[in-house]
Parts: C-alpha cells; structure tokens; sequence
C-alpha cells in the first residue's frame, strides 16, 4: 500500500519571496480591479494546451535509486471562472492512475484543491460547482429574500440602489469591498464539508496549502493551518470585488498578486515532480486599453504576470510539467460559464498522457491509494457547546436566542446557515463565519461575527422616475439615514427624506420587546408629506389638488420571516387644497385620528422580476375626522392584495388581483386609483380614482438575457393581460365600468434598479408608451 507524505510546516519557508508592498498597495487598493475581471478575461487564448518542459520527461523522474514512486504535487493557478478547469484535470489525472500528494492552489485553485484534498471526487466538485446559482446569487451578499425580516423587505422597496454609505464621526466611509463573500464562504462550507479548525492541513486526505497576501506588507502566506473555508476564502479575495479576510491577526487578500502559480510551495511541501496548471487569462491589448478601467485592471495583470513568470520558469525540464488548457473566450468572471472549461481541463491532462505515464501507477495500486485517501477523510461535526465572537455581549445573547441552536450536539448546516442568512438580513454584519474548535475533550461551535466596520451611522440612496407619451412624468428623490443598536434591546432608528413629485420626511424607532427576540415590537412613527392628486376629463387633466399631512402613531407588532401583523393608532391633521386648474373639490382642513390593523405574508423570492413566490396583504384602517368646518364623520378602508408567482426555466407566469372599499367620504389621499403602468397601463397615472376598487391581472415573462455582475441580472420580456373597474363615489370627471387591457414590456434588471419600456392599451381606445425606472404595480 503507497502511502500518503506528510509535509513541512511552510510557515517561515525561505522560498518566499517578497513583492513591493508599495506596487501592492497601489493595486490593490483600485476599485477598477472589479471592472477589470469583467474585461479581462473575455477574449480567445488560442494558446498549446500542454507545454512539457525540457521534452519528454525521463524515466529518472518515475523511480528512486530505492525503488519507492516519486512524490506527485499540484500547483493550481488562479483565474476566477477559469478554475473551473481544474475539476477537469483532476478527472483525467484519475482516468490515468496518477497519484496526488500534495496540493497547493491559488484563489479559484485553492477551492478546487482544497475540495480535492478533503476527499471529494472531481465529479462530486463539478456536482456542487453546477449547484451554485452564479448569476443571481452567489456575488449578491444580500440572504435569499425569503429568510429576510419583513421590515427589511418594505424597506428594499423603496431603495433601488444597493448602496450603503456608513458615517463616523463626520466622516464617509466606504465597505473595503463591492462584497463580503458570505455566500461565497457558505458555499465552501458546504462544498468542502468541513469545518472544524485544523492544526495542520497535512490532517486533510490530501496535505493541501493556500496561498494568499498580506495585503499590510505585500508579502505572500502560505496558509496551512486553521479554518480550510477562511483559509480559501481568503486566497480568493480579489481585491476591492472582496472584503479583506482577517486570519491570524493579518489582512489577507488573493494569493494572484504574489503566487498565482504556487509552483515552488508545492515543491517545498513534497514533490519530486511538479505538475502545473495555468489557467491565467493573457494582458489587454492596446485596443482594450481605451478606458481608465482597463489601464487599471492591466496595472493589476502586469504584477500578477510578473510572478506567473516566475512560477513557470520554476518548472524543471524533463521532471515537471505545465499543463495550459485552452479555456477560449470563458472570462475570470464568467462563472455562469465556468463548467465550460471542465472539458478543457480534461483534454488537455489527457493530451500529456504519454509525459504522465511514468508517473502512472498499476490499477491496484492506485486501488490501493485511492483506498487510503478515503481512510483518512475524518470529519466529526460533533459539539459540545456555542459561543459568539466578535461582538458585544447583548448581541451575542441576541444572536444565540435567534438562532435557539441546541447547545450540544451534531452540526446541522442547513439550520445553521438559515440562521445566519436571517441574522444577516438585518444589516448590521458585513459576514458571519462559524468553525469547530478543538477545546478539552471536544469541540465548540462558535460563530464570528464580522460588524459592519463602516458604521454606525448608515446612509442609503433611492430613485424612482416614470414618464409616458402624454407628456406626464414623475420624479422622486429618496435619502435614508439608519442607525442600529441604539440600546441593548437591538433599538434601530429610522428618517427618510424625499424631494420630488411628493414631498416627504418620516421617522420612526423600532424597538424589539425582548433582547433575544426581534419579532415581537414597537414602532412609534413621525410623518410629514404633501402628495400630488390629479383630475382627469376625458383622459386630459384638468386639475391638480395637494394634500398635505402630518401625523404620528405608534404600531405594536409581530414580525418574522413570512410577514408581520400590526396593531396601531394614529392622530394628525390634513389639509387638501387645488394647485391648478378647476377647484372641482372643495379645500378641506380636518384633524383626524383612529387605529390600523394590517397583515402582511411576503414569501417572494425577489423584489424585483420574482421567479417564485406569494405575497399577500390585508389593511383595515379606521378614522374619526373633525374638519374645520362641519360637522365631524367617519370613514372606514379595506384594501386586500395578492400576487402569486410560478417559473420553469426561463419562462414566468404571475397572477395579481386588488381590492378595496372605502367611506364615500374618505380622504382624498386615501381614495384608490387606475392608471400607469401595470396599473391598466394603458390609462394615465391615477386617472380614475374611486372607494370601490377592483384588478386583476395575470402576466407571463420571459428572460431572454442573462446581464454580467455587476451591470445587473437579466433582462426580459413580458406580456400581461390586465381588468379593473372604479366603482362608488368617484373623484373627477372620469367615470367608468369594467375597463380591460394589454401591457408589453421590455425589462431590464440593472445596477441602478428596474427599469421597463412598456407599452399599453386599455379599453382598446386608451394607448400608451411608458418608460419607468422604479417598482410598478403590486
């Protein structure tokens, strides 16, 4: 039976070597690195994909004077989406019974080489490679939506833009990265299956090393202890695209700016023979060169070149080898594309068979290996007990509350990264990690959390504009201001402001009742708005009244994952009064104050475009309104809505529907409208308004592109078939029965948010072009 090599501790190896910390720092520090990714690796390599150095290799390399194989390692280069090939190399390296004793990798091929080396197969990498969602998901930091507080969805509504600015001390900060990686990290774990702390990575089937960089001192690491995830994750991170991983008391960023091709590490750990893979995407062209993006980028791929260099003038002839598969146009950050380039890493290995095959064992021996690689695969999830680092102790109380973790017993990664998916959704942490660490007889679970270090103060940005061919538009401005842990009970204050079409400025405090447990509350709220109403005759407006109210009010609630129920009271005053055009309304001045009750189950899967999902919405409002002059009255409104939402493969279907009744006498602010788009698109922007509401629609979408990160996600088609009718008191001129219509859409999921051009009609006489940058409908 061949066995397995340990290997030295390459903490302190002399073979490292130095790269300027000042060039480093310079390029690392370049946002433009994220928009170089995207450019860089987009064009044809048409590059050899085998480059046996020296000729074939000699028979020398295949023995030892004793008689015992040589010993085998992998040195896996980084490339982002082009790692992928790895898998495909590992897969021929089998079909050819050649061993492997020791690995090192690179960014992409650390991932790859650390799945390897915990006992994966190359099929089993490829399974959970094709798993990952890469173009909706696994670069969005965000929890899948539907383990999101319901607070935090309504409040995603209103910002299209997914910024955050933090403020302190009266100074702006930025996050040190476009990303965390948390869902990236999430992924490794479940992936590599393994999350205990290690004391060496020599414990793994196969002795494995990362390679990342200081990004301080501009020196590489060689990571060979620890969290195997950490360790991955931080050979990975790009810089400016990810955060900086801290490990050990350094910040660490991708192995590429100092060994993108860690040849000689390997060499180090155990080889005699060094097999290479360089997956490395070739420097611009002048052509390429046209913008301040890619001159930046290209200043990144220069220094990264340079060590690749190196690397291959490392690999010895006659004994080493340098595989190059030919990945074609499949870019670094084409990973919805990667699985492309397995393949290409198989073909190529395979083409090297007659260098590789002194190096190859007998069928039973290799049996034999294979057997002893999985005899070492230990991984025990067992605990003993869980604790919370990096953070406060009434945050680490709230946390362990949330999460109700047993206290002992065998790790459940679903449950557990359910959790941190919910604890994430309240946007306080920039990542949260967890690991198995050896203490006394067991292990402890323990959870680290990452604080947003760019608060506390945070500022967010919204915008939302629309205009059709009637020659109507609005505008709107949105600016937030969020402040958490205000108090030890998880207290979060909240103001928006908003210029534009309406004007308005809110406040308001939410206050966990229990230190352990968020969804039972108090909301006490401050309101303050003007908002445009028209009038419509004859499909022209004739008249535009502003209603303008101030109001405050306190909500008691229970909220969670599906939704939130609210109980609430409320006083202000109202005043509506005609801008322009005929006074077909009288001015009316009242102070009003009354109760809300409202219940909300929102299990959509997006804000935006959802694949998948139900929403649905019940609100009962109720007000005693004493006007200036008369006498005082009551009115009463219900608004009930739903929205239902299929998908398989490209193609969606949704169904919605509206209803409402109200007072006759209700505030003209309150009254229910028709018109705009996906709102009877083919009618004006609250042409008919009413206290009798009715809608349906039902749509079917179709993404026929998919966007690159970070420009966005898809963009689509889409086609809805919509009915409505304005019954009871109306308000203006325009009267009407059941109206039917048809929408057609082009949308498009960007950076800056939604944005549709669309194309109604309605009640076939009422036609109109839209183009809208915001949220529609329900």
């Amino acid at each position: 039976m061949t066995p397995l090599h340990s290997v030295p501790n390459l903490a302190t190896t002399p073979r490292e070597r130095r790269v300027p910390a000042s060039s480093l720092r310079r390029a690392a520090t370049m946002l433009a690195s994220v928009a170089w990714m995207a450019l860089a690796g987009t064009h044809a390599l048409g590059q050899t994909a085998v480059q046996p150095v020296g000729g074939a290799p000699s028979m020398s390399r295949a023995t030892h004077p004793d008689g015992t194989r040589p010993r085998i390692g992998l040195a896996l280069s980084g490339g982002g989406a082009r790692g992928f090939a790895h898998v495909g190399v590992l897969r021929a390296l089998e079909a050819l019974r050649i061993p492997v004793d020791c690995i090192a990798g690179t960014s992409a091929g650390s991932a790859v080489g650390a799945a390897y080396a915990s006992g994966l197969s190359p099929d089993e990498i490829e399974r959970a490679l094709r798993s990952a969602d890469w173009d909706r998901d696994m670069f969005d930091d965000a929890p899948p939506r539907r383990d999101q507080q319901s607070r935090r969805k309504n409040e995603e509504k209103a910002y299209l833009l997914d910024l955050t600015i933090g403020v302190r001390d009266g100074t702006v900060l930025i996050p040190p990265g476009l990303i965390s990686g948390q869902k990236i990290e999430l992924f490794l774990h479940r992936m590599l299956g393994a999350s205990a702390l290690l004391e060496s990575f020599d414990r793994l089937p196969i002795p494995f090393r990362a390679i990342a960089t200081d990004l301080e001192v501009g020196e590489m690491v060689v990571q060979d202890r620890g969290s195997l995830v950490t360790a991955v994750r931080a050979s990975m991170a790009v810089p400016s695209a990810f955060a900086p991983v801290v490990s050990n008391g350094r910040l660490l960023v991708d192995g590429g700016l100092t060994r993108n091709m860690p040849v000689d590490v390997v060499r180090a750990m155990c080889a005699d023979v060094v097999i290479a893979i360089d997956i490395g995407s070739p420097l611009l062209k002048r052509e390429e060169l046209s913008s301040a993006f890619g001159v930046a980028g290209q200043m990144i791929g220069i220094l990264m070149e340079r060590n690749m260099r190196e690397s291959r003038a490392e690999v010895r002839p006659g004994r080493d080898l340098l595989i190059h598969p030919d990945l074609g146009d499949i870019g670094s950050t084409a990973f919805s594309r990667g699985v492309e380039g397995i393949p290409a890493g198989e073909a190529a290995t395979l083409a090297a068979a007659t260098d590789l095959s002194p190096l190859a064992m007998s069928p039973q021996d290799y049996a034999a290996w294979q057997q002893v690689r999985a005899s070492r695969i230990v991984r025990d999830d067992r605990y003993t007990g869980v604790r919370v680092v990096g953070t406060d102790r009434s945050t680490s109380r709230a946390l362990l509350a949330q999460a109700a973790l047993p206290p002992a017993g065998t790790l459940d990664r679903p449950r557990l990264e359910s959790a941190i998916n919910s604890w994430n959704s309240s946007g306080d942490f920039d990542r949260i990690g967890y690991s198995l660490k050896p203490e006394g007889p067991g292990q402890v679970l323990e959870l680290d959390v990452l604080e947003r270090g760019w608060g506390p103060n945070f500022l967010r940005f919204g915008l939302g504009a629309a205009a059709d061919s009637r020659s109507n538009g609005v505008f709107n401005v949105l600016f937030g201001y969020r402040r958490p842990h205000i108090n030890d009970w998880g207290g979060e204050f909240k103001s928006e402001l908003q210029f534009g079409s309406t004007a308005r400025l809110t406040a308001e405090l939410y206050q966990p009742f229990n230190r352990g447990d968020a969804r039972l509350f108090a909301n006490p709220q401050f309101l303050a708005e003007e908002v445009p109403v028209w009038l419509f005759n004859e499909g022209a407006r004739v008249a535009e009244y502003g209603v303008r109210t101030t109001q405050i009010g306190l909500d008691l609630g229970l909220g969670g994952r599906i939704g939130e129920i609210r109980l609430g009271t409320f006083a202000g005053n109202r005043d509506s009064f005609p801008r322009t055009g005929s006074a077909l309304l009288p001015a009316i001045k009242a102070e009003y104050w009354g109760g809300q009750v409202s219940l909300l189950a929102d299990q959509l899967d997006a804000t935006d475009f959802p694949r998948d999902g139900y929403q649905f919405g019940v609100t009962l409002r109720a007000e005693e309104v004493h006007p200036d002059q008369g006498d005082a009255y009551s009115t009463r409104r219900l608004q009930v809505s739903g929205k239902q939402v299929a998908s398989w493969g490209r193609h969606t279907l949704a169904g919605a529907f509206r209803f409402g009744e109200a007072s006759s006498r209700v505030a003209l602010s309150e009254v229910f409208s028709l018109g705009g788009f996906m709102n009877l698109s083919g009618l004006q922007v609250n042409q008919l308004l009413g206290t009798t509401l009715r809608y349906a629609s039902l749509s079917y979408q179709n993404q026929i592109l998919t966007l690159p990160n970070p420009l966005g996600r898809g963009l689509y088609a889409g086609l809805a078939i919509e009915g409505g009718e304005m019954r009871g008191t109306t308000i203006g001129l325009d009267r009407s029965g059941w109206i039917g219509g048809v929408t057609g859409y082009l949308g498009a999921h960007t950076a800056i948010g939604p944005v549709y051009l669309g194309y109604g009609v309605a009640d076939n006489r009422n036609r109109l072009v839209y183009l809208f940058l915001g949220r529609p409908g329900l």
